[in-house]
């Protein structure tokens, strides 16, 4: 009978061993998702800071569009105007020229 609770003894310390390396096994595979899962939410952050940064980057693009729109729209009203007042006094000169014609 002694044998048979030989057999069984070492069964039971065959199972734990084999209890044991699934164990590690587990553990090993949970430090490893942890580690893809800390990667990927550093990965996560660095695309999102660089998303920041492009949408700043963009925001400060189209500051720059109005700026440079309103610019060009402040040079085409001071051009507009520049013409007006070139067009008024071609016309009193002309006048002026008239006056001083000799009457025929």
């Amino acid at each position: 009978g002694m044998a048979r609770y030989q057999g069984k003894a070492e069964q039971v310390s065959s199972d734990l061993e084999d209890l044991r390396s699934t164990v590690a096994l587990l553990e090993r595979n949970a430090a490893e998702t942890n580690l893809s899962t800390a990667e990927l939410t550093a990965g996560k952050e660095k695309h999102v800071s660089a998303l920041q940064y492009t949408e700043e980057s963009l925001a400060a693009q189209q500051y720059r569009v109005r700026e440079v729109q309103l610019e060009r729209d402040e040079a085409r009203q001071a051009a507009a105007r520049a013409e007006a007042t070139a067009a008024q006094q071609q016309v009193m000169l002309d006048r002026a020229l008239e006056e001083q014609a000799p009457r025929a």
